[in-house]
């Protein structure tokens, strides 16, 4: 799989970055509902929790290891000697746990058929061994090939979401067990794997990393319902935010053309004979069809260059004008052969487009969304104006809003269960009662929402309290924020 995310390779990640353990586009709620469908509403979760001060000492539960914790090494070693014991394992031996772990890992835990669980799992005893070294290493270092720009394959990582799966299904069980500082335990070690996946720095790799901590909030959201389940308020507070960082996947991504096509490099750099641009350019589309950019059209290397060279003429005045607005000289642009014009200002649109999409990325998601979704669609009027122009480089743009969003969710989420947790402290406080309002918690900060900047909704419900997202900007899609609410009761 290339570094980069067309559109069909980003809804294949999303799909687990969103809920890799359940059927593609279904929220826990769904699955236990029985729903085929993903609902419109935003997601409801009921909970029923207890009250809970906070832990003496305040830190005493946490859901990433301490540097004090930390053993030298290289973690992406234990984790691929994790990936290599899975595989030994006979597929016939646990082939129902995985045919049932979609429904297992939200069966509620009184149903939760524990002997059965804990016998399947004993296969993978020396998985669970090499993911809870790997948690504790001082580093980690993957040593992928990043410099082959968008032919980098990056199998041993979609093979994460399977170890990734059991520690939910472990969880679960040590939950039903009552056993709840073990289930933190193996819920840390899939927080610290959603932080040293990233360390590949790509697109993709961090977008895995959203959806392991994705599923493990989901099984913190069952753990804080447990009768004496810790309060873990400053546990929630010290994870780091955002808690995926993109960033250094996005500076990575930025060297994508020039890593995976290095022959742009030369088309920039002088003038060329006729030859010479015609050799590249064929390079080039040649590297185009072998790593399938376009989804298979064209099928083969002559037609991508026929494609090529009969699209030129239409695409050559604007390339020519493209490059003298860019600062070279009008006879430079002239005695240049076609393909190193169209190449070169391919690559120039590639620039602008990919410069005015990421400088917002590193704002707070408030001042970034509006402008990005300006970027977005400015990009995509541009795509629909040269329907026909299968070879431009601005195509490959990665689908980092999207990436983004998904990190905004995952902090979003968090944000809702630290909320969640204020409540409990609250309620201990006061004799088991819910606050009127957020603003009447004052014993911890109460977060505002990460993507809008406004603070959570609250409102009593009878017995119960509500909290959901608040409402979101006109200018923004509102499939890439994805509402949840929270359904609060306290137990008496």
């Amino acid at each position: 799989m290339p570094t980069f995310l067309s559109p069909r390779q980003f809804v294949i990640a999303a799909t687990f970055a969103t809920s890799s353990i359940f059927p593609a586009g279904l929220t826990a709620a769904d699955v236990a509902a029985g729903k085929s469908n993903p609902s419109e509403e935003p997601p409801t979760v009921e909970l029923t929790v207890s009250p809970a001060g906070t832990p003496v000492p305040a830190l005493k539960y946490r859901l990433l290891p301490t540097f004090a914790e930390r053993t030298r090494g290289n973690a992406a070693l234990d984790y691929y000697r994790a990936s290599v014991q899975n595989a030994r394992i006979p597929q016939h031996a646990t082939k129902s746990l995985w045919e049932r772990e979609a429904l297992l890992a939200v069966t509620p835990l009184e149903k939760f058929p524990q002997d059965e669980v804990a016998r399947e799992l004993q296969d993978y005893h020396y998985v669970f061994v090499a993911l809870e070294r790997a948690s504790f290493r001082d580093h980690c270092e993957w040593q992928v090939p990043l410099e082959d720009g968008f032919a980098t394959g990056l199998p041993e990582f979609q093979a994460m979401r399977e170890p990734a799966r059991l520690l939910v299904l472990r969880a679960r069980l040590q939950m039903a067990r009552g056993e709840l500082d073990e289930a933190l335990a193996t819920l840390r070690t899939n927080y610290q794997i959603s932080q040293n996946i990233t360390e590949c720095r790509t697109i993709i790799n961090a977008l895995i990393g959203v959806a392991i901590a994705a599923v493990t909030r989901e099984q913190l959201e069952t753990f804080v319902q447990q009768p004496h389940a810790p309060n873990l308020y400053w546990a929630l507070s010290e994870l780091p935010v955002p808690l995926v960082d993109f960033r250094d996947a996005i500076k990575m991504e930025a060297v994508s053309v020039e890593k995976t096509f290095p022959e742009i490099t030369e088309l920039r750099s002088r003038r060329l004979t006729r030859d010479e641009a015609q050799q590249l350019s064929d390079r080039i589309l040649e590297k185009w069809i072998k790593l399938d950019l376009t989804n298979g059209l064209p099928k083969t290397v002559d037609e991508a260059k026929h494609r090529f060279a009969t699209t030129s003429a239409s695409t050559y005045p604007e390339a020519k004008q493209t490059l003298i607005e860019a600062g070279r000289s009008k006879d430079d642009v002239e005695a240049m052969p076609v393909e190193q014009a169209i190449w070169a200002a391919s690559f120039r649109r590639w620039q602008l487009f990919w410069d005015d999409l990421t400088k917002w990325t590193f704002l707070p998601a408030p001042q970034r969304l509006p402008g990005v979704a300006e970027v977005e669609r400015r990009i995509a009027q541009f795509h629909q104006a040269h329907r026909d122009g299968i070879f431009e480089l601005t195509q490959l743009l990665p689908a980092v809003p999207q990436a983004l969003a998904a990190s905004d969710r995952a902090d979003r989420q968090l944000a809702l269960l630290r909320i969640e947790e204020a409540i409990r402290l609250y309620a201990q406080a006061h004799s088991g009662q819910l606050p009127d309002s957020l603003d009447k918690i004052d014993a911890v900060p109460i977060p505002v929402d990460p993507m809008t900047g406004k603070p959570f909704l609250y409102r009593l419900q009878g017995d119960s309290a509500v909290v959901e997202t608040p409402p979101t900007p006109a200018s923004v899609p509102q499939n890439k924020l994805q509402g949840r609410r929270y359904v609060i009761h306290v137990r008496k």
